[in-house]
């Protein structure tokens, strides 16, 4: 069976680097979230080189696996985030803003 990922990476490149000789046989496409990206890789290239080591190279990545429903442990890359706006009109009307 092919093996299918949801990865959180700042750039395909890391994913691409991660998987070495193997990426060009592989599909990794955007996500329509930041820093997340599809990766497909098919039976082929399961078979030929071995899932325990498709999985050791994926393991330095944060992703998401479909077949098994989980996340591995390794910490998501740096996401920016949007600075907290200050209270507004409401917040302040309700004791809660600055």
């Amino acid at each position: 069976m092919a093996l299918q990922f949801i990865i959180r990476s700042l750039h395909a490149d890391a994913i691409a680097r991660a998987l070495a000789d193997t990426a060009a046989e592989c599909e990794i496409f955007p996500l329509d979230a930041p820093h997340r990206f599809g990766l497909s890789i098919p039976l082929k290239v399961v078979q030929a080189v071995g899932e325990d080591t498709l999985r050791k190279r994926l393991a330095t990545l944060c992703h998401y696996d479909l077949w098994a429903g989980q996340w591995n442990d390794v910490a998501a890359p740096e996401e920016p985030v949007a600075p907290k706006a200050k209270g507004g009109l409401l917040s302040r009307l309700w004791g809660r803003g600055s």
